[in-house]
């Protein structure tokens, strides 16, 4: 799902990258992507975010400092109040579950696979947004009107955990596979920078979240994983076969959102569940510690142990997973025995210069061999008669020269 868009601070958007002691992302997440054709122009798209340089765009100016892009608009402290416009995609939790499962078990093959399907469903998603919704608006004459773009900045820092929570005195950390999309408020419209407007980003944002379900949906059966449908309006979806008290055991964190947004109901009755929900995020923001990735690891594992989710158990929830079918397999295979062969008559011209004995052995070693090998190829291909046989009383003892 994508959550509500939020405008934030330059001084909370810079949490996501900067090591400060709220951070507790830093020890676990990525350094960060830019993404966008605004990022193209200023040489960015693609590379990592340097932390200068996000400060700078984040407050209006340009990569160097030379020049301020965009003027904006300022709280008491002097930082930016819409610096950044945060779009946050959150994976299904059977997804989180099944990522941070793989990844403790030891299969880092599947977690990257995963980890690959969840953000390339985000870039779609926001190059979607970009070509369809950057916009900024334009006064000529004092007529102001909205004009589009197509080109945006935006700042992509994947998580893989939720924010810790206090549970019995002890510390427990869930799966959360999350990106959060910072579009930072510029875009680019002839020669000059200007705000960005958000109102399309806003109407449309519920409709973005689908399109990252079904991008995400898609590529996960691609995997070989079913989907299970839990809420058909929306398109909201669980990988079949993780059962409802695993989801339960690993969603702590929203459980501690859901006590709360019941509050907040009665106190905000006009606001959305959505709405409610990063209220409540954000009143439950106690956590000032670090984590350790490994350590976590460990600990999730034991609890995936208690659940019954290994890594024999995440196998059997690959049940459509495709494999080379038997002719793919057969004519890899007699490339294989080829190649062996041709490097086996290769050894055999190489002997020329050794000792007449040494080339006697080694040549019916290499003819034991070769003999196998077509064996073997012929027993592929359906062939069940062994026509190169090897007589094992042959020998590669001869007469020594006088």
């Amino acid at each position: 799902m994508i959550s509500t868009p939020t405008w934030i601070t330059s001084t909370s958007a810079e949490q996501y990258r900067l090591g400060n002691k709220d951070n507790y992302y830093q020890k676990e997440g990525d350094l960060g992507t830019w993404q966008g054709k605004g990022a193209e122009i200023l040489g960015l798209d693609g590379k990592p975010i340097n932390a200068e340089i996000f400060k700078n765009l984040l407050e209006g100016k340009d990569t160097t400092v030379t020049d301020q892009l965009v003027n904006t608009k300022t709280n008491k402290e002097g930082e930016p109040i819409r610096a950044a416009l945060d779009l946050t995609f959150s994976a299904p939790k059977s997804v989180s579950i099944l990522y941070e499962a793989a990844l403790a078990n030891g299969d880092i093959k599947l977690a990257n696979q995963i980890k690959k399907i969840h953000e390339n469903a985000v870039s779609k998603v926001l190059k979607e947004i970009e070509e369809n919704y950057a916009a900024t608006r334009i006064t000529n004459n004092g007529e102001t009107k909205l004009e589009h773009t197509n080109n945006l900045i935006i700042a992509k820092f994947t998580h893989e955990i939720a924010r810790p929570i206090k549970e019995n005195e002890k510390t427990i950390v869930d799966p959360s596979l999350h990106t959060h999309a910072l579009i930072l408020n510029m875009t680019k419209v002839e020669d000059k920078w200007k705000a960005i407007e958000s109102k399309e980003i806003f109407q449309n944002y519920i409709k973005m979240g689908q399109f990252y379900r079904n991008q995400l949906a898609a590529k996960l059966k691609d995997l070989g994983f079913e989907i299970e449908i839990t809420d058909a309006n929306k398109g909201f979806f669980e990988i079949k076969g993780i059962d409802k008290e695993v989801l339960e055991e690993f969603s702590k964190r929203v459980q501690q959102i859901d006590i709360l947004v019941e509050k907040l109901k009665k106190q905000y009755p006009n606001k959305s569940e959505n709405e409610l929900r990063q209220m409540a995020a954000w009143k439950t923001r106690e956590w000032k510690g670090e984590i350790d990735r490994k350590a976590l690891l460990e600990i999730n594992k034991k609890r995936f142990e208690k659940v019954g989710l290994n890594l024999k158990k995440i196998k059997k929830l690959q049940k459509n997973i495709s494999y080379p079918n038997s002719n793919e397999i057969k004519s890899k295979t007699n490339k294989v025995i080829e190649n062996a062969i041709k490097a086996s008559k290769l050894m055999d011209e190489k002997l020329e210069d050794a000792p007449k004995k040494q080339q006697a052995c080694s040549r019916l070693v290499l003819r034991a061999f070769e003999a196998s090998l077509i064996n073997l190829q012929n027993k592929k291909n359906g062939i069940n008669e062994e026509v190169h046989k090897i007589n094992s009383k042959d020998s590669c003892e001869i007469e020594e020269e006088k």
